[in-house]
């Protein structure tokens, strides 16, 4: 499990791939309409709070869509600065990657 200081939530290594795997997902899609940098955006330590509760926020209306728990997921991350630092460390390893297509 990772745990970091001050997290609330501890998130399991399953969660973090399923976090990863939307991340690959979202970025992709707003590359298509030439928004690729949003992700990058909010995973920004202010900003990413403020994310974090609106995703809190509409979380009970994603539930039914099955990802409730993935937006949990990543409420918790933004939540904390150390989390969005592990987010922003996901979105330069994409990033590296597809420098290195």
């Amino acid at each position: 499990m990772l745990y970091w200081q001050g997290m609330e939530h501890e998130l399991s290594p399953e969660q973090l791939e399923q976090v990863r795997q939307w991340l690959r997902h979202w970025r992709a899609r707003l590359r298509e309409v030439g928004l690729s940098s949003l992700l990058d955006l909010l995973a920004e330590t202010p900003l990413g709070f403020i994310a974090s509760q609106g995703l809190l926020i509409v979380q009970p209306l994603l539930s039914g869509a099955g990802e409730g728990s993935l937006y949990q997921s990543v409420a918790s991350l933004l939540s904390t600065a150390e989390g969005t630092a592990w987010l922003r460390q996901q979105l330069a390893d994409l990033n590296e990657k597809d420098i290195g297509r």
